[in-house]
């Protein structure tokens, strides 16, 4: 007897059964890439808290084009799926003003649901070719950004119903005047009284800081390249880093610094967590890119890309050429001092010129892998998979060597998919520490890895032969 079976059935006769179904990797954790936080200067949104953002609309549509948030935009331009984004500065106001019904009296308060100094004004008018209908259009300046309709004419309560309608503003707040009704007074382009802007200073990096160390992300990008700050962020990665964080930091320079400043500001950095981007370029606009945008795109191109490739000779999108033009020698000291820099290609393509990180001086554990962004995010990532792969285990096993062959198999398959992805070699162990044998609630185990690292030189050796006829 043959046929087939359902998962979980049992037959009555003897026979072959048979069924086919996925082969799936369930509870390998997959790697993490094109997850960014970033501080930022803006005119609108929340203040003083971090937001997840997950394109570019909605990066525009809570913060508008504006301060900063070009270097956001970056991020998503290059790829990037998930953003946290803090918005820095404390203090502020909002802008305000109050509608009035045909009878003068203040009916409906509106009120920028966050502080800012930009101008808006409303209009409110009656829908064309609907006397049920009125409008009200919100403006940024002279440009419309919004506009909500509300239920109106006589028997209805308008100010309540404008106020209901606000309640899926973007930008408004809309308050109602206790016990007010009536029909709405028609206003054009009415201005809110001004805000203010949130002031910030160095010390609002310190709190965007400590706001990201609770999400998960793998690049954190800065939207300035003054020097306090940066150094704010180099304590802070070291924090963190030392308390087993794996997330690295883009740090770019001053326009018009000099090589010399560079390679020394680079060099000073000295962690493989820091990559300092040194260059500038001019976009297919003829305008010039340096400073805190650049190394936006650049972080974002690196932030995006998978550890399996490397990022030497990688285009920067919208890049026309450089901006400076360097000799070999240069570019040798560059790399010996930890400080990434864009070249031109033979066919005019910007690209990224190697693939350092600012690790110049090894610590004594530490082999020369750690000084390549594509090897440490190999690394980094194999740390980060394995991790979360065995966490769920924690508690819920016995430590017992069938506990500790669980943790070998679920490991294992973490480096399996990483071997078929092309990051490690098929040499890789996992076994328990037989020098430390697991007792009591611990158990000790040893990784053993080869990483991948990408071809980024070729020797040619032209061997040639006169022969006369």
């Amino acid at each position: 007897m043959s046929g087939l079976f359902l998962k979980g059935e049992k037959k009555e006769r003897a026979g072959v059964y048979r069924r086919h179904e996925q082969i799936t990797n369930n509870g390998v954790a997959s790697a993490m890439n094109g997850v960014f936080c970033i501080p930022v200067h803006a005119d609108f949104g929340p203040v003083g808290e971090v937001q997840k953002i997950t394109s570019k609309t909605d990066l525009y549509s809570l913060y508008m084009e504006s301060g900063t948030i070009d270097a956001a935009a970056a991020l998503f331009s290059a790829g990037a799926n998930t953003v946290y984004l803090y918005r820095l500065g404390t203090g502020g106001k909002e802008g305000s003003v109050s509608l009035q019904t045909t009878t003068s009296t203040n009916a409906v308060t509106l009120k920028t649901k966050y502080p800012t100094a930009l101008k808006f004004s409303v209009t409110l008018k009656q829908k064309l070719g609907d006397a049920t209908t009125k409008e009200l259009s919100v403006y940024n300046g002279a440009t419309l950004v919004e506009k909500v309709s509300f239920v109106a004419g006589t028997g209805v309560n308008e100010a309540a119903n404008l106020v209901e309608a606000m309640k899926d503003s973007k930008y408004l707040y809309a308050e109602l005047a206790s016990g007010e009704s009536g029909i709405m007074q028609t206003v054009t382009q009415q201005a809110l009284t001004d805000g203010a802007a949130p002031n910030v200073t160095t010390e609002d990096y310190s709190n965007a800081f400590n706001a990201f160390e609770a999400y998960a992300w793998n690049v954190m990008i800065l939207d300035t390249v003054e020097e306090d700050v940066k150094t704010l962020a180099k304590t802070y990665m070291d924090r963190i880093h030392s308390n087993g964080a794996l997330g690295i930091c883009v740090l770019g320079e001053t326009a018009g610094k000099s090589l010399a400043t560079r390679l020394a500001n680079a060099k000073a950095y000295n962690a493989p967590y820091f990559i300092y981007c040194g260059s500038g370029y001019y976009n297919t606009a003829g305008e010039r890119v340096e400073g805190y945008l650049a190394a936006a795109v650049q972080g974002g191109v690196i932030g995006c890309k998978d550890s399996s490739t490397s990022i030497v000779h990688v285009e920067i999108p919208d890049a026309e050429s450089c901006i400076e033009q360097l000799t070999n020698e240069q570019y040798v000291s560059a790399i010996k001092s930890g400080l990434l820099l864009l070249s031109e290609g033979q066919e005019g393509q910007v690209w990224f010129d190697s693939g350092v990180n600012t690790y110049t001086v090894l610590n004594e554990d530490d082999d020369e892998g750690w000084k390549k962004i594509k090897r440490t995010a190999i690394r980094y990532e194999a740390f980060d998979r394995i991790n979360r792969t065995l966490e769920p285990l924690i508690g819920k096993i016995s430590n017992t060597s069938d506990g500790v062959d669980n943790v070998i198999q679920e490991a294992k398959k973490v480096l399996a998919e990483m071997n078929r992805e092309g990051k490690i070699l098929d040499t890789y162990e996992f076994f328990e520490d037989t020098d430390n044998t697991h007792a009591v609630d611990y158990a000790y185990f040893i990784i053993r890895i080869d990483d991948v690292d990408s071809m980024e030189k070729i020797y040619l050796t032209y061997q040639f032969q006169y022969i006369s006829q």
